[in-house]
Formats: structure tokens, sequence, C-alpha cells
């Protein structure tokens, strides 16, 4: 199913959910497993739950969850996934990045260490001299050792599978290095972490000197379960990022049928693999924050562009509130001239008995200075106003009306 985007009806991509594992399908369809998850999510397509494959080869009849009722017809476009590289122009796919690698070249554990790889000889030192825990298990330092944790019988054959992996890396184009309790093997840029851990088998002793003044022991109560070394080696991926992932194998053992040591080159594969995963991981996480900070970039310069529209229409508010005013100022200085132009004349004619205690040319000359204070087209005489401010703490309110003094 390689090639471009795949057209496929909502009812069909369910059958062939139901008929072919996830991992399989979602390859055909160039996706990953959860990227053919999300689209049937998208499209209310239900998926076998976690062991019905194996359930199903194991002969149990199990039955199909019912595709929800909706439109089955619907057209279901799903494009393939397509790695970072070819996405700058490398036509590199996974199997194609594998192939230019020897990890089809055998990986051989010696049967003696010899000239041992320099972090394999200094683990070696420390770990002779290191004592085994209540389970028999070297315990290992914090620092400076590879991660091996097993029993001193099973040591040298530990060390030995260890030096054999550490050299195939290393022909692979990786570096191993100990961080703190981990040992870490960078390739193709990416650092993941791997291990060999001795497993424990049970063990029921007797317990002997009971106390036959104390209570009454059943006969299942005379025995302990205690933990000792098994002789099984397991190697295991360490690495947090894929621990839940079900796509990638994680522990090789020794089984009755095949021991470790046989086991390394499809450890090798599988490394190389995650490797890919990994780092293709690491770029869509880069992708995704840098998408994060362009929409964050975008939102504080929408809100940037928000505060400037803000500011310019309180602006301009304000001028038009000052427009207002000293228009209403200006209609109300013509009316105040009119007004004392008046006065002049009445008092002039003897029709008003107005008779100001400073004089009539007094009064008309601070009148029309008061006129003048409030015109916006003339220059405003000084006045013992202007100081009101700093001696009473408020403004003066515009005057609403003058009258003469009687």
């Amino acid at each position: 199913m390689g090639g471009g985007a795949k057209k496929v009806s909502r009812r069909e991509l369910y059958e062939q959910v139901w008929t072919v594992p996830m991992a399989r399908l979602a390859t055909e369809y160039g996706l990953s497993d959860s990227g053919l998850a999300k689209i049937c999510r998208k499209h209310n397509i239900p998926r076998p739950p976690r062991g019905f494959w194996a359930k199903k080869a194991a002969g149990q009849n199990l039955k199909r969850t019912p595709l929800p009722s909706g439109d089955s017809e619907v057209v279901v476009e799903i494009t393939p996934y397509i790695l970072g590289s070819q996405r700058s122009g490398h036509q590199e796919t996974v199997p194609d990045i594998l192939s230019g690698m020897p990890s089809d070249s055998p990986i051989v554990v010696s049967r003696k260490l010899g000239r041992a790889h320099p972090l394999i000889k200094q683990s070696t030192e420390i770990l002779k001299n290191c004592k085994p825990d209540a389970n028999g298990i070297l315990e290992k330092p914090k620092m400076a050792c590879i991660d091996i944790r097993v029993s001193r019988k099973s040591l040298s054959r530990a060390l030995r599978i260890m030096e054999a992996l550490v050299k195939g890396l290393e022909t692979r184009g990786g570096s191993v290095a100990i961080s703190g309790e981990s040992t870490l093997v960078e390739i193709l840029g990416v650092r993941l972490g791997f291990g060999i851990i001795e497993q424990l088998n049970r063990k029921k002793v007797e317990v002997k000197n009971h106390d036959l003044n104390g209570y009454y022991h059943f006969g299942h109560s005379r025995f302990d379960e205690i933990r000792i070394p098994s002789g099984n080696l397991c190697l295991m991926l360490n690495d947090p990022d894929f621990y839940w992932d079900s796509r990638f194998r994680k522990n090789w053992r020794d089984t009755e049928n095949k021991r470790l040591e046989n086991g390394l080159n499809g450890f090798m594969k599988c490394l190389l693999k995650l490797a890919v995963h990994k780092k293709e991981r690491i770029r869509q996480k880069e992708e995704e924050e840098r998408q994060r900070l362009d929409r964050q970039r975008r939102r504080e310069e929408e809100e940037r562009l928000r505060a400037e529209r803000r500011r310019q229409i309180k602006e301009e508010q304000q001028r038009l509130s000052r427009l207002v005013s000293a228009a209403e100022d200006w209609k109300k200085s013509l009316l105040l001239r009119e007004y004392i132009n008046a006065i002049e004349a009445a008092t002039l004619t003897g029709a008003c008995s107005f008779n100001p205690e400073n004089g009539l040319e007094n009064w008309l000359k601070w009148a029309r200075e008061q006129a003048d204070r409030l015109d916006p087209l003339t220059p405003s005489p000084p006045s013992i106003l202007d100081e009101a401010d700093e001696a009473i703490g408020d403004p003066p309110a515009p005057p609403k009306g003058l009258y003469p003094y009687r």
C-alpha cells in the first residue's frame, strides 16, 4: 500500500482493522500504529483490545465490536507517514538506514575476555570486589561501572556478552559510555540505555528451631521462601520513552532452547530501529515545540496589536471628548459675551439697575476675561483659578453660567 494518499471507506477500514493486526496494517499504510489508531478514533472505528490476536492465535472464538452507527461508506483518506529526513530531501526510510549498517554481521561472544574493552576492563575490576546482596546479586556501585547486575557465578559470562555488544555497537557507528547508574550507547545521534540482569528463582527452605512454647505452626508455616540466582541472564533496553511502546521488544532472555548469546543480532537490529524511531520522535518534539513557540509568538503579536488598537481607540475617544468639550466651551463663551453686552447696553440706557462694587467698567473687563477663558479660539488671560489645582487639590469645575454680583 505504499505511495501517496490512500482512500478507503469507513466500512472497509473497519474490516481491515479486525482482520490484520494494527502494527502490520499501519506499516502497510506507511503509518505508525498510533497514527492509524488516531484515524480510527477520528472516524469512530473500534479496534481489537489488547491480547486479541494472541487469543485468536490460540484458537479462541472472539467476537468483534460492532461498527457504531454512522455513514459506513464515508471515504477515509490516509496519507503515508514520512520521516523528517524525507521532508528535508533525503529519501531515507528506516529499512534504508539499517541496510547501510552492518546490522546482519554476526555478534560473537568470546570464551575469554582477553584484551577487553576499556569500559569492560574497568567494570571487571570494580565488580570483582563487590559483595552480594541478600539475593546473591553483586551490589554494583552507582557510578563508573557498566550496568551488570548478576551473581558472582554469572559475572564472567555477563562481562563477555557485554564485551561483544560494546564492540559490535562501536563497529556500527555507536559509542558506549557510563552515565550514573546507566550504560548508554549513542547511535544515530540519540542515546539509549541497556544492561544485563540475572533472573531470580524462588526456593522454599525449612525453618528450623521453632519455639515449642509459642503458638502452634501449621505445616506450610515451617517453610520460608527465598530468592536465589537462576543463572539465566536477561538483556534489557532501558529507554523510558519507549517503555510502553509495544512495537519494540525490550528483553532478551535465556530460554530452554536458546541462550542469550545467540540472540544478540536480534537485539542489535531492534536497537538500531529504536534509535531511528527515537531520532524521529525527537525531531517531532522539536517541531511541536517550534510550532508551540510560533503559536505563542502569534498570540503575543495579536495581543500586542489588540492592545495597540485599544490604545488608539482610547486616544481617539479622548480627542473626541476634548473636541466636544471645546465646542461646548466655545458656545458658552458666545452666550456669555452676548449676555455681557446685554448687561452693558441695559445699564447705559437705565433699563437695568446693575451697579457692581468695583464699578461697571471693572466688572465688564473681568466678565469678558472669563468669556475669553472659556473660548478655545482666544488666548486665555491669567486668573487666580489657574492656581486652583495646587490650592484645592482638584481642578475647578467648568462654569455653568455667570450671574452679575448684586
